[in-house]
Parts: structure tokens; sequence; C-alpha cells
């Protein structure tokens, strides 16, 4: 996992601003990861991921740390024919489309 992927589900776990190049996290009522200014992730009382339109490596890999971080080691999120994918043990793979928000 990258450092800059590592500060930042910290900061989103731990409830704490962080911003470093093109990842940010805004604290609050209302927890937010940020990547290029699009959110990617929200928490309030349940953690919700999306792709924001972007399924991109480094979209991957933030969605993925945030994975690693809530110890969800039965899930994964995956690039597969220029298509993002979140996949749970078990279950048939949910494509991640513009405006799809997976509940973790």
């Amino acid at each position: 996992m990258r450092k800059i992927t590592r500060e930042a589900v910290e900061a989103f776990d731990c409830n704490y601003s962080y911003k470093s190049g093109n990842t940010e996290v805004i604290e609050g009522t209302n927890k937010e990861l940020k990547l290029f200014g699009h959110t990617i992730a929200k928490r309030d009382k349940r953690v919700y991921i999306t792709n924001a339109g972007y399924p991109t490596a480094t979209t991957k890999e933030r969605l993925s740390g945030l994975l690693d971080r809530f110890k969800m080691t039965d899930c994964k999120v995956f690039i597969k024919d220029y298509s993002m994918y979140f996949q749970r043990e078990g279950e048939e793979a949910v494509a991640m489309c513009e405006g799809v928000w997976v509940k973790l």
C-alpha cells in the first residue's frame, strides 16, 4: 500500500483532516475521502464507497486501502475490461458505475 493511501485511510478512520497531492480527507459528521476533488468514500454511521466515475488504478488503490484498514478481507475492488467492480467473497461482483455507492 502506498504511503499516501495509508495516511489517508488512517485519517478517514480516525476522523481528522488530511491533504496530500491528489488525496484529501474531510473530517466532520460526514467524513469524506476525496481523490482529485471527487468523493470516493463517505462515512456517517456506515462506510460507502464509489469510483465517482473514474475506474482508475489510483481509485482502486485508495478503495482497497480502505478495505484493508477496516479488515474487510472478504471484499475486494478490481478492474476488468476497463470497468471497476466490488465483490464480497461468495457473491457476484457488482459493477461500480458512476453514481453507484456500495455500502460496506
